[in-house]
């Protein structure tokens, strides 16, 4: 892959941010929120008492699967899910070894099928 130069960046991510992880913009707000580059033994514990406290939490969907962990994170509404996802990007679990945690909103939100969300997304 060609990295971008000094002053340009990836299509689709927004330009790096002292020291923070780039945020995907080719995928629309919504309230909820997808957590990538977790470790192999990445603790749903762990993850759970960092989102909690963030306003507007409403649940997180933790799976381990043979690929590696997976990880939604639900809230009330996009303007919650969207200050978790400034705040908290980039953020270091206790076993990261390569960055901290990288955060994007879902292509859908949790409890709603992708047809669905795909239906909505039309009417706006």
């Amino acid at each position: 892959m060609v990295q971008p130069q000094q002053g340009q960046h990836r299509q689709g991510l927004s330009p790096p941010t002292a020291g923070l992880k780039e945020v995907r913009q080719d995928i629309p707000p919504c309230n909820t929120l997808t957590v990538g580059n977790l470790p192999r033994d990445a603790s749903e514990d762990e993850l759970k008492a960092i989102f909690t406290r963030q306003r507007g939490y409403k649940r997180m969907l933790f799976r381990t699967k043979e690929t590696g962990p997976m990880c939604y994170v639900e809230f009330e509404d996009i303007p919650s899910a969207t200050e978790a996802l400034h705040t908290l990007n980039g953020h270091p679990l206790h076993n990261s070894i390569h960055g901290g945690i990288e955060l994007w909103y879902s292509r859908s939100p949790l409890g709603r099928r992708s047809h669905e969300a795909a239906a909505d997304a039309t009417e706006r």
